[in-house]
């Protein structure tokens, strides 16, 4: 009989193979003893349940498609598994010179200067509307959250601290929404969402303490773009399409790349430039570090970065430390990913209603890959879609290791377990309901 808290020889053995394909990506970051110290906190930190992974081949096909596609960046062409869920009979429509499917990129989007609030409104505005984890933008019009990111850029002090020009602020948020499109999911009621979420971890843990005064700045500001002019239509359909903006950033995080461009495009110009008194040298640090975190959102960059931050915390190193620059860039882009899928910790009323949004873009996309003779991407087919299969291998495959991993880091936030759990569980029991000689659909029901 075998002490509790011991893995089997199977369970042990299986352990030391997940660390080892994990050390074998990050070794080169690691000197001899923090690898030693890694090795030594493998097991037991995999022990952990809370934010272990599930072994790729226990998941069924179509979602070790969804991953391979999604996380690993194959292309569906490319895996085997493809012919039951794809049109294999059409090819891509592109033109005969050569043109791409997908129209040039848009030019930034002109608007009208916000006159719905002035600044003494501000001084009247309830902070505690958005310092909350139960927290849903669609409450609230576009522009009452337009004056709500404002008040918590002013809460959380930068304003005051880096000397940002209230109407500057005021105008380059506004442009932000004006570049955000009218997708089911990623949207300007998004962007506010992970920004808010950003606002309540910069407030309510202990994160600040481990990252330069800037690194707060960098992170509203990269929350706040990090979807801009989002299409609604994914990476994979990009490179599957040869989308111009495929072209333009070689396939490689492309949406992210883009994202990212058109934030700097925005405070390019004068009326928008909130860190334009900043000294060059620290606008070049604002730039690598926001450029870096909204690269990071790319859901291929997932598993080499819960390796990173599981593994830091495994070296054995007292904490992260904010005169590391790697440590600070591992923070920001950590919790900016993490901030970009916490619909998962959301209460399941309001996670619920994300997740309806997101399956209905997902849909649309499908429909679209449909039209253009392109191969129908996991769970994106109307026809054969499982919105409680994918919930399921979301929260067990993505996001008990991440949220596992952060809240281990920060204890004052292991309530995310909790709620993830309380999601899985709704999810689990809608399984258990469903017929299995039906075939699954999705109901959005927006509460």
């Amino acid at each position: 009989m075998r002490e509790e808290g011991i893995p089997t020889n199977e369970e042990a053995a299986a352990a030391i193979s997940r660390a080892v394909q994990k050390l074998s990506r990050i070794d080169h970051f690691l000197d001899k003893e923090d690898l030693k110290n890694v090795m030594s906190n493998v097991l037991k930190s995999i022990a952990e349940k809370e934010w272990s992974m599930p072994a790729f081949g226990d998941l069924d096909e179509m979602s070790q498609l969804w991953v391979s596609a999604t996380f690993q960046s194959i292309p569906i062409s490319d895996q085997s598994a493809t012919r039951q869920f794809v049109n294999t009979k059409q090819s891509p429509k592109i033109g005969v010179d050569g043109s791409p499917l997908q129209p040039p990129p848009q030019l930034l989007r002109e608007f009208s200067p916000s006159s719905s609030f002035s600044l003494s409104d501000v001084n009247s505005f309830d902070v505690g509307i958005v310092d909350r984890w139960d927290f849903l933008p669609t409450t609230m019009t576009h522009d009452q959250l337009v004056m709500a990111c404002y008040c918590m850029f002013n809460d959380i002090g930068v304003i005051s601290e880096f000397g940002l020009d209230s109407n500057n602020l005021i105008q380059f948020i506004t442009s932000v929404k004006a570049n955000y499109r009218p997708n089911p999911y990623h949207n300007w009621m998004h962007a506010i969402d992970v920004f808010q979420v950003i606002y309540m971890l910069l407030k309510h843990t202990t994160l600040r303490e481990y990252l330069q005064p800037v690194d707060t700045l960098i992170l509203m500001l990269g929350s706040l773009c990090h979807d801009l002019d989002h299409p609604g239509l994914n990476n994979v359909y990009q490179v599957n399409s040869q989308s111009a903006l495929a072209l333009l950033y070689n396939d490689a995080s492309v949406l992210e790349n883009h994202h990212a461009s058109l934030a700097f495009q925005l405070l390019s110009k004068s009326e928008n430039n909130v860190i334009g008194h900043f000294p060059q040298q620290l606008q070049q640090e604002i730039r690598k570090f926001m450029i870096s975190e909204v690269l990071a959102t790319d859901m291929i960059k997932h598993f080499d970065l819960v390796t990173m931050f599981t593994s830091h915390l495994s070296s054995g190193k007292p904490t992260f430390s904010k005169e590391s620059k790697e440590d600070r860039q591992l923070l920001l882009e950590y919790f900016l990913h993490s901030a970009d899928i916490s619909n998962l910790i959301r209460p399941l009323q309001i996670s619920r209603i994300w997740s309806d949004l997101l399956f209905e873009e997902y849909l649309q996309q499908g429909d679209e890959e449909k039209k253009n003779g392109l191969p129908v991407s996991p769970y994106m087919d109307r026809n054969s879609t499982d919105q409680i299969r994918m919930s399921i291998n979301f929260v067990d495959f993505i996001g008990l290791p991440l949220f596992g991993a952060i809240s281990k880091a920060f204890p004052e936030i292991k309530f995310f377990m909790d709620r993830l759990k309380e999601n899985r569980a709704f999810w689990a029991e809608r399984k258990s309901l469903q017929s299995p000689s039906i075939a699954p659909s999705v109901v959005f029901t927006l509460f």
